[in-house]
């Protein structure tokens, strides 16, 4: 199992500074509404609803790394480094 905030993901600015970032109305729609099965929708509907930090399963970490490979580097990296 992992946790992730989804609601405050740190990133580094480019001055170096961390900065918290919401990311889980955006990443939620994403997984709802390009799923390809009911799991990957139904994790896409938990991540939009979170309010806090949340535990994955293996699984689930996998399917956000997959879905958050277009991401710019700079966030991906962010949940890369959460996930890995």
């Amino acid at each position: 199992m992992k946790k992730i905030d989804f609601t405050a993901l740190e990133v580094e600015d480019i001055e170096g500074q961390k900065q918290r970032v919401d990311i889980a109305k955006v990443l939620g729609n994403q997984l709802y509404m390009q799923g390809a099965n009911v799991d990957e929708c139904e994790l896409g509907r938990d991540i939009y609803r979170s309010k806090g930090e949340m535990e994955l399963t293996d699984e689930q970490a996998q399917i956000v790394l997959r879905f958050t490979k277009g991401y710019p580097y700079v966030s991906r990296h962010a949940i890369e480094l959460l996930l890995a």
